[in-house]
């Protein structure tokens, strides 16, 4: 299907440029100008870090995550929604970003459900083997934006055991692999790190509890 969008003063375009992967500078849309035509602005980003130093890439790489987390849904609800940038900065913090090659199992499927898991490139297959027969099944496919282990954050509100081991969590239903020919890029951060960023102050505890209060209105939509 045909999709398209204007843009009009100021908005920019390029900002994938700054990606420090070479795979993630593929243009993924066309730019037509209008009947009007269009006076453009073009900045390449080695004239960037002529002018600003290499120190450019580590704060470009913060603007685009933080972007993304911006984009990113966990079941119906936008993740970050009523977070400021502080509070992105500091999820962005303790996350731990790791990296997989085509088959690899990012999660396995009856392990504890206890980590929150963005994409940041590539792409994960959702899994779930077949009792009968032992097969397994392909359910759904994820791409960059898309997150999965967000139920984890229901163990906030108590719906899992008090005991401080992994007990307390819901067995994952489902396997997540990484899948397509781009190795997999993820963010991934552990309940325990989002509650230690409550009790620091970090996070408030009114956006996490609200946050788990609409996953567990919605429970069904999680993978």
């Amino acid at each position: 299907p045909y999709f398209y969008m204007d843009l009009h003063p100021p908005d920019t375009f390029g900002e994938s440029a700054l990606f420090a992967d070479d795979a993630q500078r593929v243009r993924k849309a066309a730019l037509i100008a209008g009947p009007d035509g269009a006076t453009v602005v073009v900045w390449k980003v080695s004239a960037i870090e002529t002018l600003l130093g290499f120190e450019l890439q580590a704060a470009s790489d913060q603007l685009l995550e933080r972007k993304m987390l911006e984009s990113v849904r966990c079941g119906a609800w936008p993740l970050v929604e009523g977070l400021g940038k502080e509070g992105m900065d500091a999820l962005l913090g303790a996350m731990k970003r790791r990296t997989h090659t085509r088959g690899e199992v990012v999660a396995g499927e009856g392990e504890p459900d206890d980590t929150l898991t963005i994409i940041v490139s590539g792409e994960v297959a959702i899994t779930r083997t077949k009792p009968e027969t032992g097969a397994i099944a392909t359910l759904a496919t994820l791409g960059r934006g898309d997150c999965f282990g967000e139920q984890c954050l229901l163990a906030l509100l108590g719906k899992g055991s008090s005991k401080g081991s992994s007990d307390r969590f819901t067995r994952r239903r489902t396997g997540v692999a990484a899948h397509g020919e781009a190795p997999l890029a993820v963010l991934s951060l552990t309940l325990a790190a989002m509650e230690a960023l409550v009790a620091s102050g970090a996070l408030p505890e009114t956006w996490v509890l609200q946050l788990a209060h609409d996953l567990a209105d919605g429970a069904t939509v999680g993978v």
